[in-house]
């Protein structure tokens, strides 16, 4: 098969750390899921303690689980090893700070910088789409309000413009029902609603 690695060539303490020393060749999946199975709780803690270092990022686990396996494999794939008498602890350090660099690099100033300014066009856009239609809105609402004011008396009009421009009105809680009460009622008999 194409996809399959041969790793007789590869560091010994990296097959024992594997549990792949009878292998001639593997397949990507196969190292993954070797990987994930044997250390699955100290991929979980590190995940969690990258989470919480990262946590103003809304980072979500499974990016920052996907990040320690994407290391993972370019770690492995590098294939520059030393012997080092404490592999185990050398691996999971060279895995934690190639992960911490990425989310370092993904959340440096100057990318903070270039999004803000990216998004500050994106909101400016939508600000500018809401804004227009605010102002038709608002077009409309006027032509309606003068639509209907010969129908209606000087305090229910004023009473209208106020709650259409959020203006407190000058009447009580009471007039007011009372007067929208009374708009309704002439604008049926005039079936303008």
């Amino acid at each position: 098969m194409k996809n399959k690695i041969n790793i007789e060539k590869w560091n010994i303490n990296l097959k024992k750390f594997l549990n792949i020393e009878n292998k001639k060749e593997v397949t990507p999946n196969y190292l993954f899921n070797k990987f994930e199975s044997i250390y699955f709780e100290k991929i979980k803690s590190l995940t969690w303690k990258l989470y919480w270092l990262y946590n103003k990022y809304n980072l979500d686990h499974d990016e920052i689980k996907n990040q320690i396996l994407i290391s993972f494999w370019n770690l492995v794939n590098e294939n520059n090893w030393k012997n080092n008498e404490n592999f185990d602890g050398w691996f999971w350090n060279t895995l934690k700070l190639r992960t911490q660099n990425y989310f370092n690099k993904l959340h440096n100033s100057q990318y903070t910088f270039e999004s803000s300014v990216g998004y500050n066009q994106t909101n400016l856009h939508s600000l500018n789409t809401k804004m227009q239609r605010e102002y038709s809105i608002f077009d409309s609402e006027q032509i309606s309000l003068e639509k209907i004011k010969k129908f209606i008396s000087i305090d229910e009009y004023e009473l209208l413009y106020c709650r259409l421009n959020f203006i407190k009105p000058k009447f009580s809680s009471w007039k007011q029902k009372e007067m929208l009460n009374s708009i309704k009622q002439k604008l049926s008999l005039n079936s303008l609603i």
